[in-house]
C-alpha cells in the first residue's frame, strides 16, 4: 500500500529498497517479509503491506510452482505444502526480468532522457513512469501495468507502473524479427541540407538514431526538391525573374506541346 509518512518509507527502503532493477522484485521482497511474519496483520501494516493480499499471492504462487514441478519445469521434485514458504532462489533476478519482457513485449518503453520520467512506448504511445517506481536509472523498461488516469485540469495521462528494467540484448535474443535498421533521409533546417539518420527500431519504437554520411542520391534529390517547392529552403538566385521564366515555360508546354524547350 502507499507509504504513510517518511518513517514508514524509510523502513521500507531499508527492508526492500536495495534493488533498482524491478518494482516486481521489491514486491517479491515484501512478500517474503509477510511470509516470515506469518502474515501477521500488525507487522505487515507497520510497513504498508496488505496482509490478506500477501497471503493470497503466496497461495497462488505455490499453486503455480506445484504445476511447474508436475510438468518437470523445476529441478526440485518435491511438491510444496501450504506451510512451506515460496523458495527465494527459484529464479534469479535476471531470469525474472527476462520473463516479464517475454510476457509484455507490447509494453516496452524508452526513457526520453534521464531528466524526465516521460517514456516512448511501442505502438506510438507515450506515458509517464510512476514517481514511486524504483526503476529510475534504466533507459529501457517494461511496464506491467499501463493505465490512463486523470491529471491536473482533467487532462488524461498514461501512467506506467510495476516497471522492470531490461536490456537491448534481451530484446534481440527474444524478438529478433522485431528489430529493424534503416537510413532515414531528413532535411536539416539549420544546416539547410539533406542528412541521413541511421535508425534502430524495436517494432515502431526508435531505440537509437544517429547521423549517417550514407544518403541515397535519389531520395536526397526528391526531398530537397520538395523543401524548395514548399518554400522552406529558398535558393539565393531564385527571384521573381526565375518565377516568371517558369511560368512562361509552363505556358509554352501547355499550348505548344510539340515544341522542345531547352533545359
Amino acid at each position: 500500500t502507499r507509504a504513510e509518512g517518511r518513517e514508514m518509507q524509510s523502513q521500507r527502503d531499508q527492508l526492500f529498497g536495495d534493488d533498482e532493477s524491478s518494482d516486481l522484485l521489491v514486491h517479491l521482497k515484501a512478500l517474503r517479509f509477510a511470509e516470515a511474519s506469518q502474515f501477521n496483520l500488525a507487522t505487515c501494516k507497520s510497513v504498508g503491506i496488505h496482509a490478506g493480499a500477501a497471503r493470497e499471492a503466496a497461495a497462488l504462487a505455490k499453486q503455480f510452482l506445484n504445476i511447474a514441478k508436475d510438468e518437470g519445469l523445476l529441478n526440485k521434485p518435491e511438491r510444496l505444502s501450504e506451510k512451506d514458504p515460496v523458495p527465494s532462489t527459484v529464479l534469479a533476478s535476471e531470469q525474472i526480468r527476462r520473463c516479464v519482457l517475454a510476457g509484455f513485449p507490447d509494453q516496452v518503453g524508452l526513457r526520453m532522457d534521464q531528466a524526465t520520467l516521460r517514456c516512448q512506448l511501442v505502438h506510438a504511445r507515450k506515458g509517464v513512469l510512476a514517481r514511486e517506481s524504483v526503476v529510475q536509472s534504466a533507459q529501457l523498461l517494461v511496464a506491467c501495468e499501463v493505465r490512463e488516469i486523470e491529471g491536473r485540469d482533467a487532462e488524461k495521462q498514461v501512467l506506467l507502473t510495476l516497471a522492470t528494467g531490461i536490456e537491448e540484448g534481451w530484446l534481440r535474443e527474444l524478438f529478433p524479427e522485431s528489430f529493424s535498421e534503416s537510413t532515414d533521409v531528413v532535411f536539416d533546417s539549420v544546416q539547410r541540407r539533406v542528412v541521413g539518420k541511421r535508425t534502430v527500431r524495436f517494432r515502431d519504437l526508435i531505440l537509437r538514431s544517429k547521423d549517417s554520411d550514407s544518403v541515397p542520391g535519389d531520395a536526397a534529390a526528391a526531398l530537397l526538391a520538395a523543401e524548395v517547392q514548399a518554400g522552406r529552403c529558398p535558393l539565393k538566385a531564385w527571384d521573381d525573374s526565375v518565377e516568371q521564366w517558369i511560368t512562361r515555360v509552363n505556358l509554352v508546354s501547355v499550348w505548344c506541346p510539340e515544341w522542345e524547350v531547352p533545359a
